[in-house]
């Protein structure tokens, strides 16, 4: 039996010129239409609770998927592959955090070393990546624990 829906989404797959006019025409709409579409949208996520918490999710993916890209140059993909191979845990401390982790990176190259829990990010952050300033810390809680025993 002859189906128009599925010859339509065979030549949509096969033929990138109908493809393109296709795309073409759904943004020549969406332009046109701009005012009615955001009403009815502004409309349906004030009045139906499922459709506002999908938005949200759906706002919230493509923010982290966007902030990935353009500060650290990776896709979510290599995120949660990262998060994987770590089995969910921050870097440093072998934690749960309670958040998502943070993506730490050089900031002298841009580099992407691991992901950590935000409290072990800091760290790195406010110690400015040095090295030597989180040995001389360290040192220095060893001593004055050393001090009070």
């Amino acid at each position: 039996m002859f189906s128009h829906r599925e010859w339509l989404k065979k030549k949509y797959a096969e033929d990138p010129g109908y493809r393109e006019r296709k795309h073409a025409s759904q943004r020549a709409y969406r332009q046109s239409h701009k005012k009615e579409i955001l009403e009815r949208r502004r409309r349906r996520r004030a009045t139906d609770p499922a459709y506002r918490e999908r938005e949200l999710a759906r706002e919230r993916k493509w923010r982290r998927t966007n902030a990935f890209e353009t500060v650290y140059g990776i896709s979510l993909e290599q995120y949660e592959a990262m998060a994987a191979r770590q089995g969910g845990l921050c870097a440093i401390c072998k934690c749960k955090p309670d958040k998502t982790l943070c993506v730490d990176h050089c900031h002298a190259t841009g580099r992407v070393r691991a992901l950590l829990c935000s409290s072990c990010n800091s760290m790195l952050g406010f110690a400015q990546d040095d090295p030597r300033r989180l040995e001389a810390g360290g040192g220095y809680l060893h001593a004055s624990r050393d001090e009070t025993r």
